[in-house]
């Protein structure tokens, strides 16, 4: 559990993921009543699932109030990471540097062709580009499915920690606003072979997350304390 990571970083091309590997990481998933956990790591349909991330994460960044969700949630520096252990952690010296002369604004999303601009859509293309399989949950949309898909989904990615494989959630496609629609209807094709759920009983795709191998250490994830998520 100590061990557990979620990689935000782009994979190694020159690692497949092995068939085997994947077939060991989907059966840890089963569970009486859970979702049903599926995957690929066949070239073929790793070029349609790589574009349908980056093209449903050029969405999200290109529609203000989606990356404005994500701006007031950005943490910057040691500081503001420790405070509160959530969100999206900044550390590079180039950016506690900009934040510290006042040259990064969160009240506003990045003009395009700015360097804060550039900088997240580099990221987000190349987590596309090199993922080398996906996986992903699917089942109902009620209330209890959904918990029951997040539990589904912490047994994948402590599978994936004990398999030595890297496991992040690539979720832009499967956002319900109406920009997204298009991807979600995509999304919910190329994994179920159907359309996009109209009611809570309909097949949803509940979790997509790209797999592969980082090139390096992916440093923790600040968690906030116990006590600050469950009340007696």
């Amino acid at each position: 559990m100590l061990r557990r990571r979620t990689p935000k970083v782009d994979f190694d091309l020159a690692r497949p993921v092995a068939p085997d590997l994947l077939k060991a990481l989907l059966a840890s998933a089963s569970r009486s009543g859970s979702p049903q956990a599926g995957g690929t790591v066949e070239p073929a349909r790793l070029d349609a699932l790589r574009a349908l991330c980056w093209q449903s994460a050029q969405v999200e960044l290109r529609t203000p109030r989606t990356m404005m969700e994500s701006i007031r949630l950005t943490r910057v520096g040691p500081s503001e990471i420790l405070e509160h252990r959530d969100g999206i952690s900044l550390n590079t010296p180039f950016i506690r540097a900009a934040a510290a002369l006042g040259f990064f604004d969160r009240s506003a999303p990045p003009e395009e062709g700015s360097a804060g601009y550039k900088g997240a859509m580099d990221r987000f293309e190349g987590h596309s580009r090199t993922a080398m399989g996906f996986v992903w949950l699917t089942g109902g949309n009620t209330r209890a499915d959904q918990i029951a898909a997040g539990r589904a989904y912490v047994r994948l990615q402590l599978k994936a920690t004990e398999l030595g494989v890297g496991m992040h959630p690539m979720s832009q496609a499967l956002q319900e606003f109406a920009e997204m629609a298009p991807h979600y209807e995509r999304a919910h094709q190329l994994v179920l072979g159907q359309g996009a759920p109209k009611e809570a009983g309909d097949p949803t795709v509940q979790m997509l997350c790209r797999i592969g191998y980082p090139q390096g250490e992916v440093p923790a994830t600040p968690r906030r304390p116990l006590a600050h998520l469950l009340q007696a």
